[in-house]
């Protein structure tokens, strides 16, 4: 565990993390050994728009790394990432685009833990295009990235338009829906996409997002025109960012299955010598754990062996 060289220091190890990650002490994707609390979740299917589904992170062991630093109640606060993403999560239909983000964020505050962190949720669009340096201009419906102004990243894979619906009398969307009836809504489309390959640079942060193994989702939800207009929400893997629709003008559903990407933010006040502290405390749970269950085979064993001693004894 005290493999970086801010674990090492004594010195270091007393100092706030938000301090040392702006001194550049610790970089981004450095590990930070942040230990979750033992939390469960039901996501109901009216919520969900699938099934009822249960989340616990009981034994779930997750590495967190350091992302960044933002502004939480007034305070600037460290910001760790999952190393992988956890959890397989089906969500669709227009329960499932009308509550996505809210779900997404109450799995991933499981891995809270109230004395050492100050929020939890999932990764975003957002969360992403800020570590890649990719700039949305909604206005010109141009995503580009900074620094390099006039190379696009979707000359032709940008939605962001007015949708223009085949059965203007006829249509829906999510609520509408919901509420069974047509919609009038004027929907404009907001999703957008784009792949590792057309970004230049930043190949740590490009390693943390796509190169993970496994599908996530982005608790961000968006909306693109197409034969229909199509409500969704983003997610990544390997090949890029993409829009997976939920549900679409005409009232038909699709129930995707990703996995979840959670986001905490440790507390202002967090020092290394302070998430020690709750390593060594879990690593000694579990050391007491395996004791206990070493003790109660030896006992068995024992009471075994006592029973085919009886036996012997019996027998003679």
């Amino acid at each position: 565990m005290l493999k970086n060289e801010f674990m090492k220091s004594k010195e270091l190890r007393n100092r706030k993390l938000v301090d040392l990650y702006e001194e550049g002490i610790i970089n981004i994707g450095d590990e930070i050994p942040y230990e979750h609390s033992e939390k469960t979740y039901l996501s109901p299917l009216k919520k969900n728009g699938f099934r009822d589904q249960t989340f616990s992170t009981k034994g779930i062991e997750l590495k967190w790394q350091a992302i960044g630093v933002e502004q939480m109640s007034g305070e600037r606060c460290l910001k760790l990432i999952a190393k992988d993403p956890v959890f397989k999560f089906i969500m669709g239909g227009a329960r499932g685009f009308v509550n996505g983000a809210e779900e997404l964020n109450k799995i991933s505050q499981l891995f809270m833990r109230e004395e050492i962190s100050l929020e939890g949720r999932s990764l975003t669009i957002e969360d992403v295009n800020q570590l890649l340096d990719v700039e949305v201009n909604k206005a010109e419906r141009r995503v580009y990235q900074k620094g390099y102004f006039s190379d696009d990243i979707n000359k032709n894979k940008c939605f962001m338009q007015l949708c223009e619906p085949l059965h203007k009398e006829k249509y829906y969307d999510p609520e509408s829906f919901l509420e069974k009836k047509y919609s009038t809504k004027e929907i404009m489309s907001t999703a957008y996409t784009y792949e590792p390959t057309s970004l230049k640079g930043r190949e740590k942060e490009k390693e943390i997002i796509f190169s993970r193994g496994h599908e996530y989702w982005l608790a961000s939800p968006g909306i693109k025109g197409d034969t229909a207009i199509g409500f969704g929400f983003s997610y990544v893997c390997r090949f890029g960012i993409y829009l997976h629709e939920l549900f679409d003008s005409f009232g038909l559903e699709s129930h995707p299955k990703y996995y979840i990407r959670p986001i905490i933010y440790l507390k202002p006040n967090m020092t290394p010598n302070n998430l020690i502290g709750f390593f060594y405390e879990k690593e000694k749970e579990k050391i007491e754990k395996e004791l206990r269950k070493i003790q109660q085979e030896i006992r068995q064993k024992e009471k075994e062996l006592q029973q085919e001693l009886k036996k012997i004894s019996q027998q003679e």
